[in-house]
């Protein structure tokens, strides 16, 4: 291990740099072939976005994982799909 965080890791950059080039989004280096760096944590950000990304990421990475685009696109899709509003409701709650 390099000590970067798993999303961050030189085997990830590496990865993505060969089967994605110029087609990735993250914090890549001058020399990695990325589409766009990723921003600087906003203050903006609130605790519903929180809640939406980490909602999602534990519906989308679960094996088996394809690394198919449009296999993990469905699978955002159908995770944001099954946010209702009770949910929502729990969460608010959660938070206030």
């Amino acid at each position: 291990m390099d000590g970067a965080p798993p999303n961050f890791h030189r085997h990830v950059i590496e990865f993505l740099n060969k089967h994605l080039p110029q087609r990735w989004i993250g914090r890549g280096t001058d020399d990695d072939q990325i589409l766009l760096a990723w921003s600087p944590p906003s203050p903006y950000t609130t605790p519903c976005d929180f809640f939406l990304w980490h909602y999602v990421k534990d519906q989308v990475y679960v094996p088996p994982l394809h690394v198919r685009i449009p296999e993990l696109e469905l699978r955002i899709r159908t995770a944001i799909e099954t946010i209702t509003a009770d949910l929502l409701h729990t969460v608010w709650n959660e938070l206030d």
